[in-house]
């Protein structure tokens, strides 16, 4: 005589949703891939053109005796600034792909990667906000989905 526990037509307690999360798990990781491949998208394109038309234009006034010396030292600055932000951009792209890969794998390192990204993002979000940047309101969804997700204990069972 079988047991309760043994018993194959019982319902399963642990998994309320049928799939325990594997689809918004799956979601986040979408999510991920997307904003990630943006990010990195419009690093690459910022460092290339911004860098590009920088450079082009300190090109054409280097030798030209009527530009002030602090107008060329302000160009180099900005130079500098650009190739500096298109490089974080890059670099938030790759970590936010990584994080992605690491979430669809079920990787803990993943889902940690992912929240502390969501958590910058909320902030950023808000503050884009206080500019009155509609996309503020983008990354606060982003944020707030992901954290519900991967905060949630019945979905983050298999990670390991």
């Amino acid at each position: 005589m079988s047991s309760f526990e043994n018993d194959p037509f019982r319902s399963p307690t642990h998994s309320p949703s049928g799939d325990g999360g594997r689809g918004l798990i799956m979601a986040v990781a979408v999510i991920n891939y997307v904003f990630g491949g943006l990010s990195l998208a419009c690093g690459i394109c910022a460092g290339a053109f911004g860098g590009s038309v920088i450079g082009l234009a300190f090109a054409a006034i280097r030798n030209d005796p009527q530009v002030d010396p602090d107008a060329k030292f302000g160009m180099g600055i900005m130079s500098v600034v650009i190739v500096a932000i298109a490089g974080i951009q890059v670099l938030s792209g790759v970590l936010i792909l990584l994080a992605g890969y690491g979430v669809q794998n079920y990787r803990e390192w993943g889902r940690i990667l992912t929240i502390v990204l969501a958590v910058i993002s909320g902030v950023i979000g808000l503050l884009s906000l206080l500019l009155l940047w509609v996309f503020g309101l983008l990354q606060i969804g982003y944020a707030i989905f992901t954290l519900i997700v991967l905060l949630n204990p019945s979905y983050t069972r298999d990670f390991r």
